[in-house]
């Protein structure tokens, strides 16, 4: 039997030889590059670590691809000998290898979409009010742990995610079946206390028509078609309410605490006079929040999202062919409910918020560091004016990073393609690898447009006594809106036209 030694030349080499230029142009030297004699020490291995880290806390993170060029740059502009492709201007991917084991604190992850809105939403003194409000209310009632809830909304599409799927190795398209093209969207509203209780769930179907089939695949009395009868959102959450009483049963020695968010539909006159009624507090959390501070957000709405999409692909599967239309979501979406909702979710993601038991410090500098950062950052660039003799100068601030300041076009991005940019406008940075990356890599700025705005959003006890008075205006300016006459004819123009149209129909 002959057996054949296949002797391939591997990825990466321990070792490479690298002709660099020192001193005079005839003096040629060769340095070598490998693990021993890396490229960058290790205080400056760690200053891009810290770096990479900081990006990433201001939801700037860099991919592998910008800062393997960011890598490049910063070798380049501190004259570091290195074997680095010089014509894609980056290092190689052995080396982020090798600098990722290096660092075991930083390593490959996808992120989550994170809106601005969430991101300038979610700070500190938000986030304390919130807590202040809750144990003001745990003082006065003693809310106990099945006396808490938390209500929040989410959608049911018929369209499903797709999961991971055993596939050929090589093929370049791998496809699994769903419904349709555009998904339609069905609002599910649920609820759950503390101790592991939950509210059955109620949906609400937008622009539907109404079926009998839905009062067989739902509960009863927990579906409503808001297009047929003409529901707004406010007579939707005051129908959840009266849903709501209905199970949870709140009394005189059952008082409960409902928290929610901010959505103008929860904030109504008839809601406030319901929940006053049956010793119902309503407390909302700060705006774009939910993320942090809903407990069905952080351990509950994901798993059944997931148990829900794995209903549909064995849905589609059984039945060939078969589309998913809105009046199937009913029956796929019981059965995923009741395979996640369990009595541990419920307890981890009231303890994951710090509501029960309570926990103010449930949430640490790091939570805040992107509003931390933007507070310093503004702090640092407005001077005082008793210390500094012109007060139409600013404090000093190297030549370069003026000159960045002034280059309104300049960003990260056009920084890796403009080599002779950065090498005209660096002529001190090459020491420095902090200056450096201030320049390759920069923080985005803080400063933002002015645009108009409607009124900012607070957290409140919406059922509070001087709450009442508010919500009295507010539901005068509407009714005033809706008793005002219509303007011109267009109304019965319109319905002129309908009339005409169907009698020529006829």
């Amino acid at each position: 039997m002959i057996e054949f030694l296949c002797i391939r030349q591997p990825k990466s080499l321990k070792s490479h030889i690298v002709l660099c230029k020192k001193g005079t142009a005839d003096q040629n030297k060769q340095v070598l590059v490998s693990e021993e004699n890396p490229v960058f020490s290790p205080d400056q291995e760690r200053i891009l670590a810290d770096h990479l880290i900081h990006m990433t806390n201001l939801f700037y993170g860099l991919d592998s691809m910008k800062f393997r060029k960011i890598a490049y740059e910063c070798a380049e502009q501190l004259k570091i000998p290195h074997n680095f492709n010089n014509e894609s201007k980056c290092t190689g991917p052995d080396w982020l290898e090798g600098f990722l084991k290096k660092d075991t604190n930083i390593s490959v992850r996808k992120p989550e979409s994170t809106s601005i809105n969430k991101i300038e939403g979610f700070n500190k003194e938000e986030v304390e009010l919130f807590y202040k409000n809750i144990e003001k209310l745990m003082v006065k009632n003693e809310y106990e742990a099945h006396q808490i809830f938390n209500m929040d909304e989410t959608g049911v599409s018929t369209v499903q995610e797709p999961g991971k799927i055993l596939a050929k190795t090589g093929q370049k398209q791998v496809g699994t079946v769903t419904s349709w093209e555009r998904e339609k969207t069905v609002t599910v509203v649920c609820a759950m206390s503390s101790a592991g209780v939950y509210v059955p769930h109620m949906f609400i179907y937008p622009r539907q028509r109404h079926s009998p089939l839905l009062e067989k695949d739902g509960p009863p009395g927990a579906i409503y078609d808001c297009s047929k009868n003409g529901w707004t959102n406010e007579s939707l959450f005051f129908k959840w309410l009266q849903h709501f009483k209905t199970f949870v049963k709140p009394c005189e020695d059952n008082k409960i605490l409902l928290i929610l968010d901010n959505h103008n539909s929860h904030s109504t006159l008839e809601a406030y006079e319901f929940c006053k009624a049956n010793y119902i507090t309503m407390l909302s959390i700060p705006p774009h929040s939910s993320h942090r501070l809903q407990a069905l957000d952080i351990t509950f709405f994901g798993p059944l999202k997931k148990a829900y999409n794995r209903e549909c692909d064995l849905y589609l599967k059984l039945k060939n062919l078969i589309k998913i239309t809105p009046y199937d979501i009913a029956g796929l979406f019981q059965k995923a409910y009741s395979k996640v909702a369990s009595m541990d979710k419920a307890i981890s993601g009231f303890r994951a918020t710090g509501i029960s038991p309570i926990n103010t410090n449930i949430f640490n500098e790091d939570d805040y560091y992107v509003m931390n950062t933007a507070a310093t950052n503004t702090v640092d660039d407005t001077v005082d004016a008793q210390d500094s003799n012109q007060p139409n100068q600013s404090t000093a601030i190297p030549d370069y990073v003026e000159e960045i300041q002034s280059h309104e076009t300049f960003t990260s991005e056009n920084a890796h393609n403009n080599d002779e940019y950065i090498r005209k406008n660096v002529p001190s940075a090459s020491s420095d690898l902090n200056s450096v990356l201030a320049l390759i890599s920069p923080e985005p700025s803080t400063s933002r447009e002015v645009r108009k705005r409607t009124h900012k959003q607070h957290l409140q006890v919406i059922t509070a006594s001087p709450n009442k008075t508010v919500l009295e205006e507010k539901n005068k300016k509407r009714l005033m809106k809706e008793n005002k006459a219509p303007k011109g004819k267009g109304k019965n123009i319109r319905e002129g036209k309908k009339k005409t149209i169907n009698e020529a129909t006829k």
